[in-house]
């Protein structure tokens, strides 16, 4: 879990758990923004997906992938949280690591991501 400022995508607060599955240290991980924990090819979306988050408190299941420090990319699902921190506009976040076998549909398909295609096995809807 962390929490980061809105208006820049700073990281303000992290949990031991994120960092031991990032790989960086407390400072490293509050040096950095959202965009440094995502492969450079998603940042545009997470950008316009930041830019317009809309008025809802709480956001539950959004799909993306994350970069750990020794550039290893894992799938995750966010819920998150919208409030104020130390007078700042910020985000709660709770992200866990899915397993992508299980990633089949959602707005930040991993499946289907270029990068990942060709190593997840496909998994059938119809009856």
């Amino acid at each position: 879990m962390w929490i980061y400022e809105r208006e820049t995508l700073a990281f303000l607060e992290v949990n031991d758990a994120a960092l031991r599955r990032y790989g960086y240290s407390r400072k490293e991980f509050l040096d950095m923004t959202l965009r440094d924990i995502r492969p450079a090819e998603d940042v545009p979306e997470l950008l316009r997906r930041t830019k317009n988050a809309g008025l809802a408190g709480e956001s539950t299941g959004d799909l993306w992938r994350h970069r750990a420090k020794d550039g290893a990319i894992f799938p995750v699902a966010i819920t998150s949280w919208k409030f104020t921190y130390r007078g700042k506009k910020a985000k709660l976040i709770l992200a866990r690591q899915e397993d992508p076998s299980k990633i089949r549909s959602g707005f930040h398909n991993y499946d289907d991501h270029p990068k990942n295609a060709a190593a997840t096995p496909k998994v059938s809807m119809k009856p």
